[in-house]
């Protein structure tokens, strides 16, 4: 069973469908463009303006104006018969049942051949990724979700659905490997208690897949150098916010212990947007759900500051070097998901 909770459109999306329909003028475009997408074929401005039933002045200005938008595409070699482009049945996902449902049609078809092409009905996963993946995109809430991230490329044709289906691949050993959850779909897949990102449950495939288990391994070792790039600016920005005396001692001493650099620089240390509570509840569901998979080679490190305070956050209290112990409070998140204090240091402030 899944759940799948609202999904939310990109505030600038939302901007750019509903200022299609504001006013008067839009008006129009809204009869234009449903007139075309209920009709099996495409219209010349002529028979587009006579089953709206409005004038010659009220209608070709809009169509031209919808066609610059990009909403509307000439379906002939002439530039006489005009239909909904891939961005103006795109649009009208987002306010007619019958776009989404042919939206869905195609991306559907796509995804089946993408399938076909992966075998990835055939990967065993401790749970079934692919089924609930798969539903997912079927759903209303999914497919929507799936449309306001990639745009309109992937119902322009196969080939472009394709490619997209690729990229999400990518993200998911992106978001996998780094440990950073980048902003991707807002709709989630509930699954054993927890709620799963779509992403995550394409990573879970790819790992076990034969053949693009090769490209996660591969594309760990090519982004090392970025983790680490990443890494050293957090570490930056820490020592900037600690006092002038503080930052001095710790600005030649490297955050992680020499033996255990490699190690911790497989996954990304970075500092924590929310408090201190707020991040010990989420590292403590997410160990909780490695604890469920299995899943240990990525580590959690994170660094807090909140309440005038710095605190560490890691999953390998021992790989952070002793000289950032001392001036930073550090929490130990065991394997039992549960995260308990380590080290108090009463007297490390923030500066303001």
């Amino acid at each position: 069973m899944y759940r799948l909770e609202a999904t939310a459109i990109d505030s600038l999306q939302e901007q750019f469908v509903n200022s299609i329909f504001k006013g008067k003028e839009g008006k129009t475009n809204a009869l234009i463009l449903n007139r075309l997408l209920n009709e099996p074929h495409p219209l010349n401005k002529n028979k587009i303006r006579w089953r709206i039933d409005k004038s010659y002045g009220t209608v070709y200005p809009r169509i031209d104006a919808l066609k610059e938008l990009g909403l509307l595409e000439a379906k002939d070699p002439a530039g006489n018969l005009w239909g909904l482009s891939a961005l103006g049945l795109w649009v009208q996902a987002h306010r007619q049942p019958l776009a989404l449902q042919r939206c869905g049609e195609m991306i559907s078809k796509a995804w089946k051949t993408f399938t076909e092409l992966y075998s990835l009905d055939n990967v065993k996963t401790e749970f079934p990724y692919y089924e609930f993946l798969t539903d997912w995109l079927k759903s209303d809430v999914g497919l929507l979700d799936f449309l306001n991230v990639f745009g309109p490329a992937p119902i322009s044709s196969e080939q472009r659905a394709l490619l997209t289906f690729r990229r999400m691949i990518d993200l998911s050993i992106l978001n996998f490997n780094s440990g950073y959850e980048l902003p991707t779909f807002t709709s989630k897949i509930e699954l054993a208690g927890a709620t799963v990102d779509p992403t995550e449950a394409l990573a879970e495939i790819v790992r076990s897949h034969k053949l693009l288990s090769q490209l996660h391994e591969a594309i760990r070792e090519v982004d090392g150098p970025l983790y680490a790039y990443i890494n050293n600016e957090s570490i930056e920005k820490v020592r900037s916010l600690l006092p002038h005396s503080v930052a001095d001692k710790l600005a030649a001493t490297p955050f992680f212990k020499d033996q255990l650099a490699k190690e911790a620089g497989e996954t990304l240390l970075y500092i924590s947007e929310t408090s201190l509570d707020k991040t010990l509840e989420e590292v403590e569901a997410n160990m909780k759900r490695k604890l469920r998979k299995g899943v240990w080679r990525i580590l959690i490190h994170k660094i807090v500051i909140d309440r005038d305070r710095v605190s560490i956050v890691t999953e390998k209290p021992e790989s952070i070097s002793t000289k950032w112990r001392e001036y930073c409070d550090l929490y130990f998140l065991r394997r039992d998901g549960k995260a308990v204090i380590v080290e108090m240091q009463r007297a490390q402030r923030v500066e303001k």
